[in-house]
């Protein structure tokens, strides 16, 4: 071993040296130790997500306002604009919903994959125009409020194939907005108020 290295030292060495590179005394200082064979460690660091679940009593179901009537200043205000906006089919008024930097990235993901405003109404018209939605759940994390809820058709068919789709909303200049603040979070991934997942473990390499 050390004589591989020693061969390699003065191998570099004359590489640098042909290449016109500066040497100096006490430059070169070469690892020649023995070691063993490599062990694997590992960490564990556990992050807890902590957050406040509530549940809706019954069925309820938001109602459809006019823009001029809407408010954004508590989180279920915010929730009753997003959906009024969505079943009235007013693409300006859901786009003035989303805090800045959310809007921004919406957008510019809208432009990578081709989308716009018409495809967004023609979407809305099929699965929203008529629905029903349903509160299901409200769930607070730090700043964040998040809400969960079904669409049904207007005769009460579950419309989402089962799901409750979710919606996180901050405050923003004192209005409540929807954020994608939450989009990398594992807490609105794992979702373990609708999946039951408690507990997770991922591997970083």
């Amino acid at each position: 071993m050390r004589k591989l290295l020693q061969t390699l030292k003065w191998t570099l060495t004359a590489a640098l040296l042909l290449a016109g590179a500066p040497m100096y005394a006490g430059e070169w200082v070469w690892p020649t130790l023995d070691t063993s064979e490599p062990q694997t460690g590992e960490l564990t660091v556990t992050t807890r997500y902590v957050y406040k679940l509530y549940v809706a009593e019954g069925a309820q179901e938001l109602p459809v306002l006019d823009r001029p009537a809407a408010t954004l200043e508590t989180p279920v205000d915010a929730l009753i604009a997003r959906m009024s906006a969505l079943r009235k089919l007013d693409y300006d008024w859901w786009l003035s919903l989303w805090d800045k930097r959310s809007r921004e990235l919406y957008q510019e993901k809208d432009r990578r994959e081709g989308r716009n405003r018409d495809y967004w109404l023609t979407l809305w018209k099929a699965q929203f125009r008529d629905a029903r939605i349903l509160v299901r759940k409200k769930i607070e994390y730090g700043k964040y409020t998040i809400f969960t809820y079904s669409v049904l058709s207007k005769t009460g068919q579950d419309i989402g194939g089962g799901i409750e789709f979710p919606l996180v909303l901050a405050k923003e200049d004192g209005n409540w907005k929807v954020t994608l603040d939450l989009r990398a979070n594992p807490l609105l991934s794992e979702s373990p108020w609708y999946s039951g997942i408690a507990e997770k473990t991922i591997q970083v390499n």
